[in-house]
């Protein structure tokens, strides 16, 4: 017999499907008896039996249609999107099924398709910093850090791997980044509508004029940033009256709540994607983002009319006075310049072990000049260094290169005038 040719043990693609069925029998039958033993036991669970059944024929479903499966995976981040002490039970629901979407997704590919993945350098780039956070893990032990948080660190950073699914997506099918858009619309929605009942329940409970000048939703503004952006982009590149209409609607009611958390960081970020699009675009464009950014701070006012009402005045003055502080917050602002004493202390640990870094969760010493104290904390609010003291340069580096490569990349498609409309808007790439 050949060397090369497969042995009757070899596990196929027809293999598999015989033991599944095998295995789908079993958990019936075991179901069955599970069933039997809860109705003599515990009769007051079997309420729950339906819902389970329930649950187990929709993920069954997601789990044949990857596209679909996808979009409930990254539209279903809103469950575990809030901050509450310890694991609650949808976030346990959404870990179970996050990660068998990817274990899922990437045996599918790699091993039943034998499907290429890791092509690009870009894609080198996320399965390096993928695999040394895992192994990062390593270096929180040895550096004397809380393993509990440094896996909680982890599994925000697992997130990166859903970049190659979303890619797929937008390559395979005709509309995949339309669809992905439309997800992230979603998250943009259900964050800014949050926001916005958040602010108002905070203007509700104000004894003091300054209580709503000042008051702020600190919650998700990278998922209102990313849909006020898109929709900023998209709506330069829509060909009908009513289509700008529906994404200068959106655009302005995302942008409403982001403004309302007062986060100067992402105003910033803002104003300079802005910039950097009025600079790029055709003299035509140019035009129109000038009307459409007169049109959408109409909207904006109309938006926070609606929802507050006479506290509008208040609202405003307290917004100008915090775009105002933009030019003095190095200096005036305590609350930032504490944040230098942060960076520095980070610093100071990076220039000491610079290329490994100390692990995910492993907490720094930092004096605080509000508090008036020393506090250990693992969190940087610097990103960048924040990712270098906990996984060295070889976190850091291809993390930057993925930055780095697809921002050039997409820059350059835009600028290719050659290139279809809607490749170089991001709308649209070849069909299924």
């Amino acid at each position: 017999m050949s060397l090369s040719s497969p042995t009757p043990s070899a596990l196929t693609p027809a293999s598999l499907l015989r033991w599944g069925r095998v295995v789908l029998g079993g958990g019936f039958g075991a179901s069955l008896v599970l069933v039997l033993y809860l109705a003599w036991a515990a009769p007051e669970v079997l309420p729950f039996v339906p819902v389970a059944l329930f649950g187990a024929v929709a993920v069954w479903y997601l789990f044949r249609h990857p596209l679909l499966n996808l979009c409930a995976v990254l539209g279903g981040f809103v469950l575990v999107a809030g901050y509450s002490e310890g694991f609650q039970v949808q976030e346990v629901l959404y870990g179970l099924y996050y990660f068998a979407f990817l274990g899922h997704w990437f045996f599918t590919r790699l091993y039943l398709r034998r499907e290429r993945l890791f092509v690009t350098g870009t894609d080198r780039a996320v399965l390096l910093f993928l695999l040394w956070a895992m192994a990062s893990l390593g270096l929180t032990v040895l550096f004397g850090g809380s393993l509990r948080t440094g896996v909680s660190e982890w599994i925000a950073l697992s997130m990166l791997a859903l970049y190659f699914p979303v890619r797929d997506a937008c390559v395979r099918y005709r509309y995949g980044p339309m669809i992905i858009f439309g997800v992230f619309c979603w998250l943009g929605l259900f964050f800014t509508l949050r926001n916005l009942s958040g602010f108002l329940q905070t203007v509700d409970a104000a004894v003091y004029a300054w209580q709503i000048a000042r008051g702020r939703v600190v919650s998700n503004e990278t998922f209102l940033l990313i849909p006020s952006v898109l929709s900023l982009v998209v709506l330069l590149y829509v060909r009908t009256w009513g289509q700008r209409l529906v994404v200068l609607a959106a655009l302005s009611l995302f942008f409403s709540a982001l403004v309302l958390s007062q986060s100067r960081a992402f105003w910033v970020d803002f104003a300079l994607v802005a910039a950097l699009l009025f600079v790029l675009v055709d003299w035509g464009r140019k035009k129109a983002l000038i009307g459409l950014g007169v049109a959408g701070g109409v909207g904006l006012v109309a938006v926070l009319f609606l929802f507050f009402g006479e506290f509008i005045t208040l609202m405003a003055f307290g917004l100008v006075e915090r775009l105002l502080s933009i030019g003095t917050a190095a200096s005036r602002d305590i609350s930032l310049i504490n944040r230098f004493y942060e960076a520095q202390a980070v610093w100071d640990l990076v220039k000491q072990n610079p290329i490994l870094g100390y692990g995910l969760g492993t907490p720094y010493q930092v004096y605080d000049i509000i508090d008036n104290a020393t506090f250990e904390k693992a969190y940087c609010h610097n990103g960048y260094l924040g990712v270098w003291y906990r996984m060295g340069l070889l976190g850091l580096v291809p993390l930057l290169y993925v930055w780095g490569v697809s921002a050039w990349r997409g820059l350059q498609l835009f600028l290719q005038k050659s290139a279809p409309l809607e490749a170089r808007a991001g709308r649209r790439s070849r069909r299924r």
